[in-house]
């Protein structure tokens, strides 16, 4: 195994900015590999409603506003740039679709699909000259329904990785992209023990002395894993100050910790960016294991991200990135 050079990104979470710099890193950042971590696709559908001739209102910043079409596609580019989604409706359709929960999250779909397929498209158009691989799982926030549609949509650039182990310029990759239960129910979570029987499951026959380990979650009680303390949805603010508790996965840390990957790469706690180190439990390895956080900032159309060079399966060197 020689040198390995990976730019490695998560929680993109739809934004149209963001899509547009994993794009072109691969120029940008000269680099072979990217690897994103989990949560490609936005949080939230904004229904714009036609009120008649040329007037359109809208939910922007927790404000509703009225636009003409001029300004209307300056609110457009405004909410894609923020990871949100957009459908124009007549005032009918909207009242047609308002308290039906199924016809909300078919609509929601629609333009989640529709602009995944887009990202990808691009990736591919932009990555294939350069000869570079695009790596994706997703994430707890992406549906059950984009994880199959990513499946649909590899070709030679872009490889799905989600529970594999995929050979990676002689070392190897393996991906996990549910996350343990979250306050917020989100689509794709599971119990620890089921994250565990997974993990072990998946890499049962690799080589942990070449393996890459990308799990959304980060392993609990580490520097990669401390989100903002929340009661009834609220941060729990004392002495002024916002306090934090860990939130990672505890059955993550267990898997690295017995498993001992050469790395860990992990997402899904936005505030988190950083570089930890575990200790394996193999009392016959003497190296601690590095991982790492990149952070998200997708909702300011910010790409936070990390560069790898691993040498010689050994040597891991790496600098965060922020554009």
């Amino acid at each position: 195994m020689g040198a390995l050079k990976v730019f490695f990104v998560a929680d993109l979470h739809g934004s149209e900015v963001v899509y547009g710099k994993v794009a072109n890193a691969p120029k940008f950042y000269g680099v072979p590999n990217v690897v994103v971590g989990g949560d490609l696709t936005g949080k939230l559908l904004v229904p714009i409603i036609q009120r008649g001739g040329d007037e359109y209102s809208l939910e922007f910043m927790g404000e509703n506003i009225v636009v003409d079409s001029a300004k209307l596609e300056a609110y457009k580019r405004r909410l894609r740039e923020a990871g949100q989604y957009y459908r124009v409706l007549g005032r009918d359709e909207y009242d047609e679709v308002k308290e039906d929960r199924s016809k909300i999250k078919a609509l929601f779909l629609e333009e989640m699909s529709r602009t995944l397929e887009a990202f990808v498209e691009k990736c591919e158009e932009r990555f294939r000259p350069l000869g570079a691989k695009l790596y994706v799982i997703p994430g707890n926030d992406d549906y059950p329904e984009v994880a199959q549609l990513l499946n649909t949509l590899e070709n030679v650039t872009l490889t799905v990785f989600d529970e594999k182990v995929v050979e990676f310029e002689g070392y190897q990759l393996a991906g996990f992209g549910y996350a343990n239960p979250t306050p917020w129910h989100t689509p794709r979570e599971l119990p620890e023990a089921e994250i565990y029987h997974r993990l072990t499951n998946t890499t049962r026959t690799a080589d942990s002395n070449r393996l890459i380990m990308v799990t959304h979650p980060p392993p609990y009680g580490t520097l990669l894993d401390q989100a903002p303390k929340l009661k009834d949805f609220k941060p729990v603010i004392a002495g002024g100050e916002v306090l934090t508790e860990h939130v990672g996965s505890t059955s993550v840390r267990r898997f690295i910790e017995e498993k001992g990957p050469l790395i860990g790469l992990h997402g899904h706690i936005h505030e988190s960016q950083g570089a930890d180190k575990l200790q394996p439990t193999d009392g016959s390895k003497k190296r601690s294991i590095p991982i790492f956080n990149p952070g998200s900032e997708y909702h300011m159309g910010v790409l936070r991200g990390i560069l790898l060079n691993i040498k010689d399966n050994a040597k891991i060197d790496y600098i965060f990135t922020r554009g």
